[in-house]
């Protein structure tokens, strides 16, 4: 193999990411939503010349603009997913042998999910279209994140009779939504692959909101591939966590994060489970609170710093503000935190600059809308914090 460029990701030639509305994207970190080849079989989207096109400039070293969320992170210190791709393969020869087909498929299951992120949106939750509609015409604005995917959406069994026939090339399956535990489709497939003996040779990572245990059919699935990864999304502990993940239940949650360590301990080794925290500017002074919490399971947590929508960008904080959490968060012990404090000294985006004066205004806005829907109270749920922001 030749000399590969270093600015060149693997994930153009090994991955793919999709949903079943045709939404695309080379890897996880994208969100699927890269690109669109709505009503597209699969073999058409890989064989693209627009996804040829990507491969092509990727190769050469450029910089796509697409892949922005890596390079800024690469930039301020925190590992991105290009870098994880490129440890991954090594030295392997990932150029010469994409035609065949993706080594690992990440499948977005849809949009049905149960709950409502307080950093998410209609593409993962359908149910936020309901809200987002109430405060575009409360607030006679447009163009919300809560409102661009406006239909539920799940797999078809022609769909996944497309995908199936590349799981002979497949090494590892990655699962995200929505909730996957709530998707009645995609299962049907991974149960065929176990039935047919190809899950043995693949490992599959699932993520999930915890609020759901695993039916048999999961159960089977979790004991039928290889090795199986659980990412588990939990942004906050207690109350905390029905705010920023509404309106799950924590003692529900709990419940299931003990199931899942159950599974791990049955299995040491092949089952692994990942706690998965978005870090925002409503939870970086607490989200310390969850490392805390696996500690005692002695089960260490992976970082995501959320940078869409922009008004939750820890970015957004006041200055004098900044100062305070970047003390708070070098008081935190054996937590990873500098890529979170080079964030916060980013430059903050609008997203919508027609209505908003700055960054800050935007977040107190969404904060204070989501708060009155809900029935929810920022300052009495995040007390401490509160007095830094606003007194």
């Amino acid at each position: 193999m030749s000399k590969i460029h270093p600015n060149t990701c693997p994930a153009f030639f090994t991955d793919a990411t999709l949903d079943p509305a045709g939404s695309y994207s080379p890897c996880t970190a994208l969100g699927g939503g890269a690109y669109r080849f709505p009503g597209s079989t699969f073999k058409q989207i890989w064989d693209s010349d627009v996804l040829e096109d990507a491969r092509q400039r990727s190769l050469a070293g450029e910089k796509l603009d697409i892949c922005r969320r890596c390079w800024t992170e690469e930039e301020y210190g925190h590992k991105s997913e290009r870098q994880y791709q490129i440890e991954k393969a090594g030295s392997t020869d990932y150029v010469s042998e994409y035609q065949v087909g993706p080594k690992n498929l990440n499948i977005k299951v849809g949009n049905i999910c149960n709950l409502r992120c307080r950093t998410c949106q209609s593409y993962d939750s359908y149910l936020y279209l309901l809200e987002g509609e109430h405060y575009e015409k409360k607030n006679n604005i447009s163009g919300t994140p809560y409102t661009k995917e406006k239909f539920k959406k799940h797999f078809t069994y022609k769909q996944l009779d497309e995908l199936y026939e590349y799981t002979d090339n497949i090494e590892k399956i990655e699962l995200y939504g929505g909730e996957p535990f709530l998707d009645e489709m995609v299962p049907s497939m991974l149960l065929r692959m176990i039935s047919n003996g190809q899950a043995k040779n693949i490992d599959l990572k699932v993520s999930t909101n915890c609020t759901h245990k695993p039916n048999r059919a999961w159960s089977e699935i979790i004991d039928g591939f290889k090795n199986t990864t659980i990412n588990m999304s939990v942004d906050a502990i207690g109350d905390r966590f029905t705010y920023m993940r509404f309106p799950g239940d924590w003692e529900q949650v709990d419940k299931n994060i003990k199931r899942f360590i159950a599974y791990e301990h049955r299995e040491p080794g092949r089952v692994k489970l990942i706690p998965v925290i978005c870090v925002s500017a409503m939870n970086v002074w607490n989200f310390d609170d969850v490392y805390n919490y696996f500690k005692k399971f002695q089960i260490t947590p992976f970082t995501i710093l959320v940078q869409w929508p922009y008004y939750y960008c820890v970015n957004v904080l006041p200055d004098t503000v900044k100062q305070k959490v970047k003390t708070r968060l070098q008081s935190m012990t054996d937590i990873p935190v500098d890529a979170i404090i080079n964030l916060m000294e980013t430059e903050p985006r609008i997203y919508d600059p027609q209505t908003f004066s700055s960054p800050w205004d935007e977040f107190n806005f969404w904060l204070k809308e989501k708060d009155i829907y809900r029935q929810q109270n920022f300052k009495d749920t995040f007390p401490e914090y509160s007095k830094i922001l606003y007194e």
